[in-house]
């Protein structure tokens, strides 16, 4: 009896096997699958998405960037001439003086003692000429003798100059016409000669030094245009231009010093950015502009993926993704300048091309950047290569249930 149960058993089990083996033939592919015929699309990979650009046209500059410190061109450190205490300090920061004009003044009371001694000194010697010219004349005094007396008082004339002009130099003037930039004492310090006191500069001329490597010399020269960008005014960018390049290389960096001329270091008011001005010790960005190429086929930095110092990009042709040797020209901070086989309105990957295969398929996530249509429409057509890939995820998306 029970090696009937366990029989019975074993067809009922294979009854279910043999019913479930049913369900994989004829007409099974359409469930998940697919319709027959198409089984093997189970096995490809989805489009890859992919963001896209627009290949455009336009100017762009070769050119060599470095940065500076802004710096006046003519400027001064106005240090002490002699020691003393300050008695007073006559301009601020901030405040415009010419040359010549007195900024403080350092008091020097022994010099009041001294210049008298000199003065007297020199009455004295200039009686003793006096009266050896007299005795002189009556025969009863040497020649040799009124020299000496005509001698000494030479002598104490440029001993009392010296100690008047001594005591001019407690009198701080200005070098230069500017600006005081810094003050660098206070009312009533003593300070000792050669002690700093301010600094003027003038802030009509303002300048930057660049370093320039050696290997460069050939191309730079006197008038190049130079763009400067000051993030301290919200990236506002002003021209100046080269106004000299040092004759020499310095041995130890092998760079060339080249001085850019700002003017007045004014920048306009731009829709981006407030008016505003340099001033000396602001931090630059600057470009040295070489050349510049007014039709240039160009495209975003991001669009191009190097290999073994080869530049590449994908271009976006009916949904596929083809891979291109470039041959590169201008380039600046955003654009590079392509001058094959690229051509103003291919569509290009600028974002998800890393990994890609040439031949990949790929579904563009949302517009092309250069045409700012919504979301989603695929971009502009160009040739149908853009929208092609929309239409193929509707094509996917209507074969799974």
């Amino acid at each position: 009896m029970r090696t009937q149960l366990i029989g019975i058993a074993l067809i009922a089990l294979l009854v279910a096997l043999a019913g479930c083996g049913d369900r994989g033939g004829p007409g099974a592919g359409k469930g998940k699958g697919g319709p027959p015929g198409e089984g093997g699309k189970e096995g490809e990979a989805p489009p890859a998405p992919v963001e896209v650009a627009t290949v455009t046209t336009g100017p762009i500059s070769d050119g060599l960037e470095a940065t500076a410190t802004v710096q006046a061109r003519n400027r001064a450190e106005i240090r002490a001439r002699a020691s003393g205490a300050v008695s007073s300090i006559d301009v601020e920061e901030g405040e415009r003086v010419t040359a010549g004009q007195r900024l403080a003044r350092i008091d020097q009371p022994a010099y009041q003692s001294l210049i008298g001694q000199a003065r007297a000194q020199v009455e004295k010697a200039r009686r003793d000429v006096l009266a050896a010219q007299q005795l002189r004349k009556q025969g009863v005094l040497p020649q040799q003798q009124l020299e000496d007396a005509e001698f000494a008082l030479r002598q104490a004339r440029l001993e009392l100059r010296r100690l008047e002009d001594e005591r001019g130099l407690g009198a701080v003037t200005s070098p230069i016409e500017g600006v005081v930039v810094s003050r660098a004492v206070e009312p009533g310090e003593a300070i000792s000669a050669g002690a700093a006191l301010f600094e003027v500069a003038d802030l009509a001329a303002l300048e930057i030094e660049l370093y320039v490597p050696e290997r460069h010399l050939g191309r730079l020269k006197v008038g190049l245009p130079v763009r400067v960008d000051a993030d301290a005014l919200g990236g506002a960018r002003l021209t100046g231009g080269v106004e000299r390049i040092a004759p020499t290389v310095d041995p130890r960096s092998g760079t060339v010093k080249v001085t850019v001329a700002l003017g007045d270091g004014t920048v306009d008011a731009t829709p981006d950015t407030p008016a505003g001005k340099l001033r000396p010790g602001m931090y630059v960005r600057a470009r040295i502009v070489l050349d510049t190429r007014e039709d240039a086929v160009l495209v975003p930095r991001q669009a191009v993926v190097y290999e073994n110092d080869r530049p590449f990009a994908f271009r976006v042709e009916d949904g596929v993704a083809r891979k291109l040797t470039l041959e590169v020209g201008h380039s600046d901070r955003d654009q590079l300048e392509i001058r094959s086989p690229l051509a103003a309105g291919d569509t290009i990957i600028t974002f998800g091309q890393r990994g890609l295969q040439d031949g990949a398929k790929v579904r563009v996530v949302g517009a092309p950047k250069a045409d700012g249509g919504p979301p989603g429409d695929g971009g502009p057509k160009a040739g149908g290569r853009a929208a092609k890939p929309a239409k193929k995820k509707a094509a996917d998306s209507e074969e799974s249930p």
